[in-house]
């Protein structure tokens, strides 16, 4: 696999870290109301994964942090999202 003839026919979109959290209504509502992140979405009813934003685009790439919901978030490792394609 040529890593550099992949990266030169796709663009980097961004780069979107999963975090592991017990809670992931509360873990979007602390983003929210603590580092001023905008609620993106919430799926589940519990929610068990969801997604904040912060920014616009107009001052370069918004930041994107996903919440996925583990019973014990040291046991899940975290992950990290690479956007990429054409548009």
């Amino acid at each position: 696999m040529n890593i550099g003839g992949l990266a030169r026919q796709h663009q980097i979109h961004g780069v979107q870290p999963v975090l592991p959290v017990a809670d992931v209504q509360e873990a979007a509502s602390w983003f929210c109301r603590t580092l001023g992140f905008e609620l993106d979405f919430l799926h589940g009813d519990p929610p068990v994964h969801g997604r904040v934003k912060l920014g616009d685009g107009s001052g370069g790439a918004p930041i994107h942090i996903h919440l996925s919901h583990r019973p014990s978030p040291m046991h899940g490792g975290a992950e990290i999202r690479l956007h990429v394609g054409h548009d």
